[in-house]
């Protein structure tokens, strides 16, 4: 289909059939741009209720224009020349919602869950997840973006949240079998309890066994050291107080003194 001025070939004759044709994509092309009555719409979603009923339906409307369509994505940026990100923004649409209708969100989600139950499928999905993250590069490093509807929802959050009751057990050592409390839930979920001392050795031992890995805790600890001696040294209270702390810890344990 033809768009734009008479070919060359035409020499300046009138095709009546494509002069038809362009007429009638030109037709087409308004028709797509033409805006329903009370669009496009101000203003943005400012509770869940809101952002649940708009995309409950088996079309998505497009707040631009009024128009029905299954996903608003391409027509987003061929017709109103807006991206995805920037309709979110303007109409306070979380970021981790697709511009798609319930329906294929639906339909999405039970295609990607049967896909994942193939491991070949699952790898595939794995390193184009990955992938994805690595070319994410105008995302990277910059803080998370907030829209009304979020904000909302994480104050509900916060206010309906209740502080969850420890409840310590005693349990026995695995590795010399003393007495030692631990939480229930860790109890129940089968991890293993250790003493302070057990505890201690195993996470020597697993360091010891990766050589790369210890040399980097080292490195990490050294670092984070000398963080804490310029910090404390740029602060006269503060160094005091940590001498003082010090000859106390002397006091009790002469040993300590005769290793430093």
């Amino acid at each position: 289909m033809r768009r734009g001025p008479a070919p060359k070939h035409l020499n300046g004759r009138d095709d009546a059939g494509w002069l038809k044709k362009n007429k009638r994509v030109e037709a087409i092309k308004t028709a797509r741009r033409a805006t329903a009555p009370g669009f496009p719409r101000e203003g943005r979603f400012e509770t869940p209720a809101e952002l649940a009923n708009y995309f409950n339906e088996d079309k998505i409307q497009c707040l631009l224009c009024g128009k029905l369509y299954k996903t608003l994505g391409a027509h987003l940026l061929r017709i109103h020349g807006v991206t995805g990100d920037e309709y979110h923004e303007k109409y306070g649409i979380p970021f981790t919602y697709g511009l798609c209708s319930g329906e294929l969100s639906q339909r999405i989600g039970e295609r990607v869950s049967t896909m994942l139950a193939n491991p070949k499928a699952r790898a595939r999905l794995l390193k184009n997840a990955a992938l994805g993250r690595e070319t994410m590069g105008s995302r990277k490093g910059k803080p998370r973006r907030m829209v009304p509807v979020t904000t909302v929802k994480s104050l509900e959050n916060i206010k309906d949240a209740q502080p969850r009751k420890v409840v310590y057990l005693e349990v026995p050592c695995e590795s010399c079998g003393e007495l030692v409390q631990r939480d229930s839930v860790y109890v129940q979920m089968g991890k293993p309890a250790r003493c302070k001392k057990c505890a201690a050795k195993v996470n020597r031992a697993n360091r010891n066994a990766d050589p790369e890995r210890a040399a980097k805790l080292r490195q990490v600890q050294k670092e984070r050291n000398d963080r804490a001696r310029d910090k404390r040294n740029a602060d006269p209270k503060r160094r005091a107080a940590f001498l003082e702390k010090r000859r106390q810890k002397e006091r009790v344990n002469p040993e300590r003194k005769e290793a430093a």
